[in-house]
């Protein structure tokens, strides 16, 4: 959900009530065109009911541009033969004993320091080549994006590995740190790669209804802390090469633009670049997309 935080929590209007109990959303959004270079202005209405209150968000004043086509997002091996390799905390899940979907959340500890492990094994055989730091919350389409746009070496096991994708939620600045210093202490170069919901209640849903599962507050903490570690990443890393991407569906991008642009695949994703003229632009959208745990429940409301 482009969701403007800051703006929300300034202008709150509470309002008592005892008649809904689901969560409307109302979005609305006018686009201007890329060559007008004219701020695009985001109005949206949502409505979170129970027992005691509502709430409804007034206009956010978030703009951001979106590209079309979005640029290549996984830099070109320099040879038709070179391939990038994926180190995915969830498939070491997979592969850990005792392992099950059900119970899943009980191997993240094991499976999460085993990908690090890999992480570090892998960057010892390149040097100079592009290292992807995957960064959203659980189920925001990192992996979808990945399976849409890189070429990995499951798609060609025989050719040479060009760089590395690490995919993870990417949840605090510590775990950011340690990964950035490691890739450049190995001579390789840091990008990072984050994928915000333009929906997170369908997210959510996403989450609910996927085989692997693990608590709710997951979901809250990650999405939370990806926006946080992005914006670090912003304000600390002016020389990483940070991109931001809308996941979002044709049905989004005609309610935002008035036009379906986005193809998507088989898993009902698409994604495009969001568009800044510079890093500052860049940390200002960052800023207002802040939101903490609390915020990201009101948000997406899940009291059932």
């Amino acid at each position: 959900m482009a969701t403007d935080c800051k703006s929300v929590r300034a202008s709150v209007r509470r309002f008592k009530s005892c008649l809904l109990h689901h969560l409307v959303s109302e979005f609305r959004y006018e686009l201007s065109s890329r060559r007008s270079r004219e701020k695009q202005r985001s109005i949206f209405l949502v409505v979170v009911s129970g027992c005691s209150s509502t709430v409804e968000f007034q206009p956010s004043k978030l703009a951001v541009r979106v590209r079309f086509p979005s640029p290549a997002p996984f830099p070109k091996p320099t040879t038709s033969r070179e391939m990038y390799k994926v180190i995915s905390i969830d498939e070491e899940k997979e592969s850990l004993p005792g392992y099950s979907p059900q119970n899943a959340d009980a191997f993240h500890s094991e499976s999460a320091k085993n990908a690090d492990k890999k992480f570090e094994q892998e960057l010892k055989k390149i040097q100079n080549r592009n290292v992807i730091l995957m960064c959203g919350g659980s189920a925001s389409g990192k992996t979808e994006f990945i399976a849409k746009f890189c070429p990995t070496e499951n798609d060609a096991p025989s050719k040479e590995i060009s760089g590395i994708v690490f995919d993870s939620t990417l949840p605090t600045e510590e775990g950011a740190k340690v990964k950035i210093r490691k890739i450049l202490k190995s001579r390789n170069v840091p990008r990072v790669y984050f994928i915000l919901p333009y929906s997170l209640n369908r997210c959510f849903r996403a989450f609910h209804e996927r085989e692997r599962k693990i608590p709710e507050i997951r979901f809250f903490e990650t999405h939370s802390g990806a926006r946080k570690v992005a914006l670090w990443i912003a304000k600390n890393h002016p020389e990483i090469k940070l991109a931001i991407y809308y996941n979002r569906l044709n049905e989004e991008a005609a309610e935002s633009d008035g036009d379906s642009k986005i193809a998507v695949d088989e898993y009902g994703f698409g994604f495009v670049e969001i568009e800044f003229d510079n890093k500052n632009e860049m940390i200002s959208f960052l800023e207002k997309e802040q939101c903490s745990v609390e915020e990201i429940k009101i948000l997406i409301n899940n009291g059932k």
